[in-house]
C-alpha cells in the first residue's frame, strides 16, 4: 500500500543551497533501471528539476513497482531496505513538453507509452519536464553496492516530490 507523503517537505527550498547536500532521485522500477541501463535518456516528471541540481549526480533510489504518480516511500526512510541506491545519474538540462504531439515524438527517448499513467493527459496536461541525462552509472549485484560509495548512505528525507536529501548518518 502506498504512503501519503506531503510532497513538499520543506517548501522554502533552503535544503538546496546546503554545502555538501547529496540528493537521490526516487524511481520506481522498470523506468530506474531503463535509465541505468541507457535505454532511457529522458525522465518526465510534472515539476522541474530544480537549476541547482543540473549538472549534479543524484543517486537512483530504486523502489518497487506501484501506483503509477504514487510514491511508495514515506518522507524519511532507511536506505538498503525497501529502496536502494542502485546508481546515479546526472541531468544537464529539462526540456518542457508543451504539447501532446512534442511529448509523443520524443518517446523512445522518455519510453512513456500514450497508455501509460504517466502520459500526456489530452484537456489536464499543460507542461511536462523531460529531465536530459547526460552521464549515468549502474551499481550491480550487492556486493558491488557495499563497495560502492553510494552504501554509506543510511536514511533519506524527502526535500520535494521525489528528491531526497542523503544522510551517512540514522535521523
Amino acid at each position: 500500500m502506498a504512503r501519503q507523503t506531503s510532497g513538499n517537505v520543506d517548501n522554502d527550498a533552503t535544503w538546496l543551497n546546503a554545502k555538501d547536500a547529496v540528493f537521490g532521485l526516487e524511481m520506481q522500477l522498470p523506468w530506474s533501471r531503463h535509465l541505468l541501463e541507457g535505454r532511457k535518456s529522458v525522465e518526465v516528471r510534472s515539476y522541474n528539476l530544480p537549476p541547482q541540481l543540473l549538472g549534479t549526480k543524484l543517486y537512483i533510489l530504486e523502489s518497487q513497482p506501484g501506483t503509477d504518480g504514487v510514491s511508495a516511500l514515506g518522507d524519511q526512510i532507511k536506505l538498503h531496505h525497501n529502496v536502494k541506491i542502485r546508481g546515479w545519474c546526472l541531468f544537464d538540462a529539462v526540456k518542457e513538453y508543451t504539447t501532446q504531439s512534442d511529448f509523443e515524438v520524443d518517446e523512445g527517448r522518455h519510453l512513456v507509452s500514450p497508455t501509460s499513467g504517466y502520459a500526456w493527459k489530452e484537456g489536464s496536461t499543460q507542461v511536462l519536464y523531460g529531465w536530459i541525462a547526460k552521464e549515468y552509472e549502474l551499481i550491480g549485484d550487492n556486493t558491488q553496492i557495499t563497495n560502492h560509495e553510494a552504501s554509506h548512505y543510511k536514511t533519506a528525507v524527502r526535500r520535494k516530490r521525489s528528491i531526497f536529501q542523503l544522510y551517512k548518518e540514522d535521523l
